[in-house]
Formats: structure tokens, C-alpha cells, sequence
């Protein structure tokens, strides 16, 4: 299931128009949009060092961690390429 899922995420992003976050100015929505990344940003950290330590996260987490990362990505505050690095990494964590 949560290999699946990131494919979905990843065939998504790889067939996007987005090419990369354009950052525009900075009102208080944008501000909003830049802490929900780096939140995101400290979720996958902590998901990678439960990996390292050999837990695995629960799949609903990271579903919801990909969906989140899909609309930062259409927000353009997280570039695709990112958001790409990401769902490999998970794939690849739980092959």
C-alpha cells in the first residue's frame, strides 16, 4: 500500500507543471505555507531516524505526510524535485 502510494505521489509530481517553488511575496498566508514545509521538513526527519533505529511509521502517517507535501508543492513552497527525493526515499525504505 505505501509503496503505491508514493509511486502515485511520484508519477503526480514528475508529470506536474510545477517546476520549482516561486516564492513570492511575503504576506501572512505565504509565511503559513513556509512553516506547514519546514513542519513537514522535521515529520520526515523523525520518520528517518525511527528508520534508522529499525521502526518502521505507520503508513496512514505517511500517506498524510505526502498528501501534505503534494499541496505544498502546488503552493509552490516545496519544489517537485524535493518532493520527488522524498517519495524515492520512501520507497525505497519500504521495499
Amino acid at each position: 500500500m505505501l509503496n503505491s502510494d508514493a509511486k502515485i505521489v511520484q508519477d503526480m509530481l514528475q508529470h506536474s507543471n510545477v517546476q520549482g517553488p516561486i516564492l513570492k511575496e511575503q504576506s501572512a498566508n505565504q509565511k503559513d505555507l513556509l512553516r506547514q514545509r519546514d513542519q513537514l521538513y522535521a515529520e520526515f526527519e523523525a520518520i528517518n531516524q525511527k528508520l534508522s533505529q529499525g521502526q518502521k511509521p505507520e503508513e496512514r502517517t505517511v500517506d498524510t505526510l505526502l498528501q501534505q507535501q503534494m499541496q505544498l508543492v502546488h503552493a509552490g513552497v516545496l519544489s517537485s524535485q524535493d518532493a520527488l527525493n522524498y517519495c524515492q526515499f520512501f520507497e525505497k525504505s519500504h521495499a
